[in-house]
């Protein structure tokens, strides 16, 4: 696979939020709660109602399978960067944000761009990359975060209820040779929300098809890199943006791809 070495960095956003549900079911003569749940579909529902994730159904009620909070994650960890990820198997475990490389002393196929207090904030939006390092190839990265956090005081609260800011971070993986290794990291373990990509065309339509798209945990992917024509024969289910792929079609094309496809999406509850 050749790689080419490709700059300029864009962004996407996304949010999630962790709550705890329990509901009590204890009489001394009998039961008269109504069953919460019989399946852990049951309960996949219940909490994408209530913007819940993580749920299964433990004696008829919805509780939370494994780890609560990232917090939890990094002090059972030394308090190394660790995210509290639910799975598609509805359990939540925790998930190393640094991935080392293959053996000692290489370095590491991905990194983190955050600052110490938003490693341990559960407000944190993690965003992903895949990139070939070059010097100052983060460089885009870290001025995205920087103008976010310290120029924005993050991004906006999850409710409207809510006064917390949402600080920015992002989880970096090299594509040189380990493009799937990064991406397996950033989609499939650490289940990031969205990944921007600066990689070649068919690179990018591997990511696209093998990641990003395939089974139920469907991710944005923002391309950075000039690719080509054949990235728009590709059924990218919405989920690709073409940032650079300039035509004389391209203002009016990217308004639609946007309006149709894009806004309504983020809009949806959860």
């Amino acid at each position: 696979m050749k790689l080419k070495r490709l700059s300029g960095l864009a962004l996407g956003t996304a949010s999630g939020a962790l709550l705890f549900l329990t509901q009590p079911s204890c009489s001394v003569i009998v039961n008269d709660f109504k069953p919460q749940c019989e399946t852990n579909q049951d309960c996949a529902a219940l909490g994408k109602n209530q913007n819940i994730s993580g749920l299964v159904c433990r004696e008829n009620v919805c509780v939370i399978n494994g780890c609560r909070t990232n917090e939890e994650c990094q002090t059972a960890h030394n308090g190394e960067p660790y995210l509290c990820v639910t799975t598609e198997a509805m359990e939540r475990t925790c998930q190393p944000l640094i991935l080392p490389g293959a053996n000692a002393g290489d370095p590491n196929i991905c990194d983190i761009l955050a600052d110490p207090d938003d490693i341990k904030n559960e407000n944190t939006i993690w965003l992903g990359a895949s990139v070939i390092f070059a010097p100052g190839s983060t460089q885009g990265l870290e001025m995205v975060r920087q103008d976010f956090n310290r120029l924005a005081h993050g991004l906006p609260p999850a409710t409207a209820a809510s006064t917390d800011r949402r600080p920015l971070a992002f989880v970096y993986c090299e594509a040189d040779g380990t493009l799937d290794e990064g991406a397996k990291h950033l989609i499939t373990d650490l289940r990031l929300p969205a990944v921007i990509t600066s990689l070649d065309t068919s690179s990018e339509i591997e990511v696209l098809t093998n990641y990003s798209i395939a089974g139920n945990n469907k991710v944005f992917q923002l391309s950075t890199s000039a690719g080509g024509p054949l990235l728009k024969t590709i059924d990218n289910q919405g989920m690709l943006i073409d940032l650079v792929l300039i035509n004389e079609n391209y203002d009016k094309e990217t308004t639609e791809v946007l309006m149709q496809h894009h806004v309504p999406l983020l809009r949806q509850t959860g």
